[in-house]
């Protein structure tokens, strides 16, 4: 499942006593070695056409970041090595001009063209590393999945907290279905409109949209589902939703069903049970809540974020909601050193 060679290479790849874990050089040699085999566009700086024989190994030693290759350059085929910029000038910069190491470099592989050396040359777009395997070492194990978990759902019980600054104008039960109702990357110029509507300064911890595009379709507009449930916010009551949980669906979806005739989803609203009714029900069993739960739909990243875990199935909310947050914590942070699975002991 995992890439285990890739790791040492990038510990062994540092030029000029600049080492960092990961960095564009690093991510140039791991796309050259894992997928430049069969890439069928690729054509150097002169226009030439480059097939990739054989992409060779990476070098954990002094001199060129990748030896041993073997390429077809227009109608020439040649056998050496290859070298991996972000700036094509970092040759100079490196003074690899003067290290006879590098006189075997049949190819310079970088990201920006100006100022490098007279060769050949790959400018390497940024699409064609879209999928680099992830370099973790080892699977995530659940002692760390429950701690994410809880780290995430401290994070929905404090949003809730911030939402119920308001508690004595307008349910925060309500003002949480409502930022579902309008996810999506215009929800914080919404919120503000929904929040005059309501008689608020503004919305209360309003933050930007990080999620995907991805929206519920809808049988009445967004703006007619929040009138809708204003009229009734009696339904959301704290009260009434102090002592509600069941460990299915099914009994969630009895109690949600006046919800869903105002013309909420079936998904919105078990979105609003596992992102603010189980924060609201915290102090009892809203974490609990988590556990007893199936996962009723799944989102753009959670896919990759399982492989790169090791998991090969989502159980639960409790893991979903950990994939989640390891995903916004290390994944998407671009910064391999900081996440425990990648660690090199």
């Amino acid at each position: 499942m995992y890439e285990t060679g890739i790791l040492p290479r990038r510990i062994g790849i540092a030029e000029a006593h600049n080492y960092r874990w990961k960095n564009v050089e690093q991510d140039l040699v791991d796309w050259w070695l894992a997928q430049s085999v069969g890439h069928t566009n690729l054509i150097t700086s002169e226009g030439e056409y480059l097939i990739v024989m054989d992409a060779g190994e990476g070098n954990a030693g002094p001199g060129p970041d990748v030896l041993n290759c073997h390429i077809i350059m227009g109608d020439i085929e040649m056998a050496g090595s290859v070298e991996m910029h972000r700036r094509a000038s970092d040759w100079f910069r490196h003074h690899h001009d003067v290290d006879s190491n590098y006189d075997h470099v049949i190819l310079h592989v970088v990201e920006e063209i100006q100022g490098g050396p007279d060769m050949a040359t790959l400018v390497v777009q940024q699409e064609w590393r879209a999928n680099l395997c992830c370099p973790a070492r080892r699977p995530v194990n659940y002692s760390e999945l429950l701690e994410l978990a809880l780290l995430r759902f401290q994070k929905k019980v404090d949003h809730l907290d911030a939402l119920s600054l308001n508690e004595s104008i307008i349910s925060p039960l309500l003002l949480g279905m409502i930022e579902i109702i309008l996810a999506g990357s215009q929800r914080h110029r919404h919120l503000q409109e929904v929040a005059i509507r309501l008689g608020l300064e503004g919305w209360p911890d309003a933050k930007i949209w990080q999620g995907s595009n991805q929206s519920y379709p809808q049988s009445l507009s967004r703006f007619n589902q929040i009138e809708n449930l204003i009229k009734h916010r009696s339904l959301f009551d704290p009260v009434n939703w102090h002592s509600q949980n069941f460990k299915h669906w099914t009994g969630w979806d009895r109690v949600l069903d006046p919800l869903i005739r105002l013309g909420v989803s079936h998904n919105q609203s078990r979105e609003w049970v596992v992102n603010i009714l189980a924060a609201f029900q915290a102090k009892a069993e809203g974490f609990e809540l988590w556990m007893e739960l199936p996962v009723f739909r799944h989102y753009g990243s959670e896919k990759q974020a399982r492989v790169n875990l090791g998991l090969s199935s989502v159980s639960n909310i409790i893991v979903q909601q950990a994939i989640l947050q390891w995903q916004n914590q290390y994944c998407s942070q671009s910064d391999c050193s900081v996440c425990p699975l990648a660690q090199c002991h």
